[in-house]
């Protein structure tokens, strides 16, 4: 086995397209595939093999305890004036006083930032986990039980399995109307 190096993984495509697990190295792409193929990705998004906490989490709404929020920025329109040519945007929300100060003194001592005042609401609309905490997916008891008994990479496998399958045919009748 030739043993591979890389420098960069990236979960989110650079073309506003869905989420992708990639692994690059040297600006060269490796691997890339939709996440909602990999189980344990998938399991991720679908709320399937998250933490009971994660259900419950008091921290999930607008209002923040943290003096500074950092995250995704998800934007509909890719081509307004704020978005990159690689469409990569991150979000940092200053919460409190402090948190403002703090995010005021990193954008002047940076010369290679570029910040854009946004709406919060704008963030609100694409990012859940700002506004409530994660729904329990209706697999996630089954994930529980098979957890028990396996090993979790094999259990989150065993418990998507009908969903990974479903997306791959479906990704497959897409290449092949391509051809």
């Amino acid at each position: 086995h030739r043993i591979r190096t890389f420098d960069d993984i990236r979960f989110r495509g650079n073309d506003q397209s869905d989420f992708k697990l990639s692994i690059w190295n040297k600006g060269r792409c490796l691997l890339c595939r939709s996440a909602y193929i990999q189980p344990y990705f998938a399991g991720f998004l679908l709320s399937v093999n998250l933490r009971e906490s994660c259900y419950h989490c008091p921290f999930a709404r607008p209002e923040r305890i943290s003096d500074i929020t950092l995250g995704d920025y998800i934007v509909k329109n890719p081509y307004a004036p704020f978005v990159n040519k690689d469409g990569n945007i991150s979000c940092m929300s200053a919460n409190t006083d402090k948190g403002l100060a703090l995010v005021n003194e990193f954008l002047k001592s940076s010369d290679t930032i570029e910040a854009y005042e946004r709406d919060y609401c704008e963030r609100l609309e694409y990012a859940p986990a700002l506004r409530e905490p994660a729904r329990r997916n209706e697999l996630s008891s089954k994930y529980a039980e098979l957890i028990k008994k396996f090993p979790p990479a094999m259990a989150i496998r065993l418990t998507l399995f009908p969903v990974l399958l479903s997306r791959k045919i479906s990704l497959l009748k897409v290449r092949i109307k391509e051809i």
